[in-house]
Formats: C-alpha cells, sequence, structure tokens
C-alpha cells in the first residue's frame, strides 16, 4: 500500500472511532407533550450581542489557538525534516511568520471586540 494511502487510511479510521465510540443515552423517564415548552435560545442567553460574544469565546478562539498550536508543532517537523536546505528552511520560516501574524491578529481581533464592548457598555449606563 502506499504510504499516503496507507496514512489516510490510518487517520479516517482514528476520526470515525470517534463518531462511532459515542453511543446515545436514553433516560428511563417519558415526557409528556403537555409537559414540553419551546422557548427562545436567544432569550436564555441575552439576545445577539451576547450570542456573538459567546460564540467568539467559546468556539473561536479555542479553536484557532488549537490550529495555531498545531501550525506550530507540524513547522517544528518541517524544520527537523529540512535538515539544512535553505529553500526548505525558508518555506519553514515562512509557515512560523505566518501562523504568529494569525495569531496575532486573532487574539488582537478579541482585545479590540473586549475594549468595543466595554465602551459600549460605559455609555449605555452613562458613566
Amino acid at each position: 500500500m502506499h504510504p499516503v494511502r496507507k496514512r489516510k487510511t490510518i487517520f479516517w479510521s482514528i476520526a470515525t472511532s470517534f463518531f462511532v465510540a459515542a453511543r446515545p443515552v436514553f433516560a428511563a423517564t417519558t415526557i409528556s407533550p403537555t409537559d414540553f415548552t419551546l422557548s427562545s435560545p436567544l432569550k436564555d442567553i441575552g439576545g445577539i450581542p451576547a450570542l456573538i460574544n459567546a460564540l467568539i469565546t467559546n468556539i473561536v478562539l479555542p479553536l484557532g489557538v488549537s490550529v495555531a498550536t498545531i501550525a506550530i508543532i507540524y513547522a517544528g517537523f518541517l524544520y527537523v525534516k529540512a535538515a539544512g536546505n535553505e529553500s526548505e528552511v525558508k518555506k519553514v520560516h515562512g509557515i512560523i511568520w505566518w501562523t504568529l501574524v494569525g495569531t496575532a491578529v486573532l487574539l488582537g481581533a478579541s482585545v479590540i471586540a473586549r475594549l468595543i464592548e466595554g465602551t459600549i457598555n460605559q455609555l449605555r449606563s452613562g458613566t
């Protein structure tokens, strides 16, 4: 089997095992139709601005930091693999540079969003 095909097979085997291993859990109690009410999820969160803040804080930032970490580790492997080849080392330096720039943009955007949110909250409260 070709090495690339073997890696893809191993990757997809591991990836699908996560979904197969998750089994649904069923409760032993039953719910009658009269007990069920449907409420707006935005009301529970606090509106669209709070939803956007929650998405950025709970999804975008952790995902972005995880991707940046993986990219830095990948660049480290490429650096070791380059073994002094100048064109490969230059390519790795570019990967590291743009990963750091992307991480700075991600974190900078988060800081700017928090500053804007704080300013709007101050203007609302009138202080």
